[in-house]
């Protein structure tokens, strides 16, 4: 088995997803390995882009006006919020589905 380098064990299921590591793996185990990666970063984009959309479309507890979101004690304006979790949504969903192994 090959074995990883000190600044490379951060990073052990980036580096399982190379091609490199696969010999080291085993086909399936990095297909698993890869799938597994794939599955929890579309989950995350889920879960960003279900908040994104409830960020943008609260109207607040009075039903109207500026809505804030607090992130680390600072209010920061929901709409703006709910855009960059969308976009951060669609970037995660783009990573997830491009990090999914594909049948041949």
């Amino acid at each position: 088995m090959k074995r990883l380098t000190a600044p490379k064990r951060h990073w052990i299921l980036l580096c399982a997803v190379k091609a490199g590591t696969t010999k080291a793996m085993g086909a399936e185990t990095a297909n698993v390995v890869k799938f597994l990666f794939g599955l929890g970063l579309l989950l995350v984009a889920i879960l960003l882009g279900l908040y994104g959309l409830f960020a943008i479309l609260y109207g607040g507890d009075r039903g109207g006006g500026d809505t804030y979101v607090t992130i680390g004690r600072h209010e920061i304006d929901a709409d703006l919020v709910g855009v960059l979790a969308l976009l951060l949504a669609s970037l995660a969903g783009v990573a997830a589905l491009w990090s999914l192994p594909r049948r041949r």
